[in-house]
């Protein structure tokens, strides 16, 4: 049986062509046939890329990006952690050496603070009467605008007996009061 080379080639593009696109939309987070979200993500970074006046790192927009999202679904534990801070956080909680104020916390989605979640049972946190729904402004009076949850975590930790000074605007009267 004799097969044109015409229609081996073009049998060959096709199947190259399916299986690229077969890829992508297994592996598009937005769904296999949705291509909007894909595309206007893409899009945004291109942008970015072409008309910022600096260059642009992709890896630090994914990261940005990825962050947005786990903000967005507005819940307290989920949150996003690039390579390097997931690295960090693992080791700190398999270390023996961690020690913190006893707070599990989260990013309120603003600028304007870090707030608590709840105190730990019998620690200094909720020895000192934080509350749930307080918010963390500064630590050890630096600010804790616009740092991540982790940066402001690492900044309550220490060995055991290191004293750290918290601003914290309480929840239910709005006073701010140092702790």
């Amino acid at each position: 049986m004799y097969i044109k080379k015409s229609v081996l080639i073009i049998c060959a593009v096709l199947v190259v062509l399916s299986t690229i696109i077969g890829t992508i939309m297994f592996v598009n987070p937005f769904g296999a046939l949705n291509f909007t979200g894909l595309l206007k993500f893409n899009a945004g970074i291109a942008v970015l890329e072409h008309y910022y006046y600096e260059d642009v790192d992709k890896d630090s927009l994914v990261d940005g990006a990825l962050l947005g999202v786990s903000q967005m679904v507005d819940d307290p534990y989920t949150v996003y952690m690039n390579q390097e801070e997931a690295t960090s956080f693992l080791e700190d909680v398999e270390s023996d050496e961690y020690t913190g104020v006893g707070l599990y916390i989260s990013s309120g989605g603003d600028d304007e603070g870090i707030t608590v979640v709840s105190p730990l049972l019998d620690s200094p946190a909720e020895k000192a009467g934080i509350k749930p729904g307080d918010k963390i402004l500064m630590v050890d009076g630096v600010s804790v605008a616009g740092k991540n949850i982790d940066q402001v975590a690492s900044e309550m930790k220490g060995p055991e007996g290191t004293e750290v000074t918290l601003t914290i605007q309480k929840k239910l009267t709005n006073e701010t009061v140092e702790i």
